[in-house]
């Protein structure tokens, strides 16, 4: 009896692993995982992560990887590393002998977008959400997101108008100041638009199209006045026409303005 008692506890010692061991072991593995990230071994992520296919899209390849931290929480290691200056969270458990990945938040590309910080917006992701989650809305959202993008987009440019002009017409050469106005809601930023200016007939049929040089943010309701000056024959009338050529300025008014509550966007902008 006395034997059986001494297997007992000695088996006991051998198995039982101490805080520290747990952490080391939980370092070993994401470090491991980082490595293989970053170096495109994609075929052996699932050995340290079995649950990173579930991620959907992108994730970041944790170059020049850092140790920050880690804390034992019962059975739950959590790691915190460092990548391309972005912080990652590892959540490292013991299943079936063997220490794996079970969650992460950072790990997943969506946490950098806009797209994002639309759905914290409006209440589609949570504090607590890891990446599987986080990965899953952010793809199920992204049509909607793109969608108001092109809804802006096309609102802004049909919001840019000519106000009044000075144009005059003779020997077939147009010149004057023409003023146009932002009446949308939204500024546009230098840089992200091309302005033209149409040279019409007296039946509104285009003649000419002009892109003017324009670097100037264009607050809304404000006006500009630019000069002219075109050798177009038969033109008696002139307009305007604004082109969004880059709408990163449109994401983030969204991800930093959008309202809304159980991930419905409550069509704010």
């Amino acid at each position: 009896m006395k034997k059986v008692l001494f297997i007992c506890m000695l088996l006991a010692l051998v198995s039982c692993e101490s805080e520290e061991t747990k952490i080391n072991k939980a370092k070993e593995v994401v470090s491991l995982f980082a490595s293989n990230t970053a170096f495109e071994n994609l075929e052996k992520l699932p050995l340290y992560y079995p649950d990173i296919k579930k991620i959907e899209g992108r994730f970041l390849a944790l170059k020049d990887f850092q140790l920050l931290n880690a804390v034992l929480n019962e059975r739950t290691i959590s790691v915190i590393g460092k990548a391309q200056g972005n912080e990652v969270l590892f959540e490292v458990e013991k299943k079936n002998g063997k220490y794996i990945i079970t969650k992460t938040k950072g790990l997943s590309m969506f946490v950098y977008s806009e797209l994002y910080k639309y759905c914290k917006q409006i209440g589609c992701i949570k504090d607590d959400n890891y990446d599987i989650e986080i990965s899953k809305i952010c793809f199920e959202k992204r049509f909607e997101f793109n969608s108001l993008v092109e809804s802006i987009k096309r609102e802004i440019e049909q919001n840019v108008r000519l106000e009044n002009h000075t144009v005059q017409g003779g020997y077939g050469y147009v010149t004057g100041n023409i003023t146009y106005k932002n009446y949308s809601n939204f500024t546009i930023p230098r840089d992200t638009y091309n302005l033209y200016v149409e040279y019409l007939n007296s039946k509104g049929k285009v003649l000419f199209k002009e892109k003017t040089v324009e670097f100037t943010t264009l607050t809304y309701g404000e006006s500009n006045t630019t000069w002219v000056s075109k050798d177009v024959q038969g033109a008696s009338k002139i307009a305007v026409s604004l082109e969004i050529t880059n709408t990163d300025f449109i994401e983030k008014i969204l991800a930093e303005h959008a309202k809304g509550s159980d991930c419905t966007y409550s069509n704010n902008l």
